[in-house]
């Protein structure tokens, strides 16, 4: 339920809500019927051992006690200090009962977590693929205000199919509220954005989604396989994942630990890089002609930065990637490079 809430944008730029929804009722609906049988379990072993106490801790004791008072065996302060010794011992015995009940509940838990759960992925066939045809992408003296603060100011952008476009200025500069403009997450003041020759206000917030993927600085990463995390419970042949699999450069991951490998909460037990190919891969596997990039290699070592270039700038599909800073030799290999800090 958490990765669905933190997973969110990811879950609307891929149009996975309802595979998310689905997701979501099955486990809150699992976790109902888990909470009801574990609490009729806990309250039937309170009563019984409650019962079994009270029966050979306390009545049978008492009437005992009681019998030899009455025979004269034991006196009556000798009883009362025996029933104030006795209750000193059966009722903690008793809360150790009850608690120990509730100890048990968490037993299948601990196990859980000692062995980490291996879960089915929903490989299926893909019905449709309704990727759009991408020509051109324009931005015209477009600013960009986020509660009356000005974010952006007068930028202007052309972007044709296949082109490659690397944008630099410095952090803080509004490099990510520019990408979401394109997808449609902010609104544009002022100016003009123009999508094949069509003005964006003329296009469904959902259509225009449609057009791009979305490579995050951090990628959100779900507590779940790795071929969720590339599918988000949509349906796609298993010829594409294998050939995503292999574009994205996951093979040796693949291989060694299987598409049903839980890849921990966040990725923990994946590298950075991993993640970054996982997310490339949950892009490519959609087909979107324009694919846009958030300071993916910030935090990668130079190699899996080189690496992770060579991934991004070999595809047929349009590119903008955005930094505030990228080695020159990687910056030549863009069609276009423009500084947003020098407009």
């Amino acid at each position: 339920m958490k990765d669905i809430f933190s997973g969110s944008d990811t879950i609307r730029l891929y149009l996975a809500k309802r595979e998310a929804l689905n997701r979501a009722d099955k486990s809150a609906e699992s976790l109902e019927y888990a909470l009801n049988r574990m609490n009729n379990t806990t309250g039937h072993a309170n009563v019984y051992t409650t019962l079994a106490a009270l029966i050979f801790g306390v009545t049978i004791p008492f009437g005992f006690g009681i019998y030899q008072t009455i025979t004269g065996v034991l006196t009556l302060a000798a009883f009362m200090g025996i029933v104030q010794i006795s209750n000193s011992i059966s009722n903690p015995l008793i809360s150790m009962i009850s608690e120990g009940n509730v100890i048990q509940t968490t037993r299948s838990i601990k196990n859980r977590l000692d062995e980490l759960p291996i879960t089915e992925s929903g490989r299926v066939v893909l019905i449709n693929d309704k990727r759009k045809a991408f020509k051109s992408l324009a931005l015209k003296e477009v600013s960009i205000q986020i509660n009356q603060k000005t974010i952006l100011n007068d930028i202007s952008l052309d972007l044709t199919s296949g082109e490659k476009i690397l944008i630099k200025a410095p952090s803080g500069f509004g490099k990510t509220t520019l990408l979401r403009a394109l997808i449609g997450d902010v609104s544009v003041h002022s100016g003009e954005y123009r999508l094949n020759d069509l003005s964006v206000s003329q296009i469904s917030k959902v259509e225009l989604k449609q057009y791009f993927g979305f490579v995050h600085q951090n990628p959100f990463i779900f507590n779940d396989t790795i071929i969720f995390n590339i599918t988000l419970g949509q349906r796609f042949s298993q010829e594409l994942i294998e050939e995503v699999v292999h574009e994205a450069k996951l093979t040796t991951l693949v291989t060694q630990k299987g598409l049903d490998y839980i890849v921990g909460e966040n990725g923990a037990n994946i590298s950075g890089g991993q993640a970054q190919r996982i997310e490339i891969a949950r892009a490519l596997i959609r087909k979107r002609p324009v694919l846009l990039a958030d300071e993916v290699t910030s935090a990668l070592d130079e190699k899996t930065s080189l690496s992770i270039h060579d991934l991004l700038l070999g595809g047929a599909y349009s590119l903008i990637e955005v930094a505030h800073h990228i080695d020159s030799d990687t910056a030549k290999r863009f069609d276009k490079c423009i500084d947003l800090s020098q407009i």
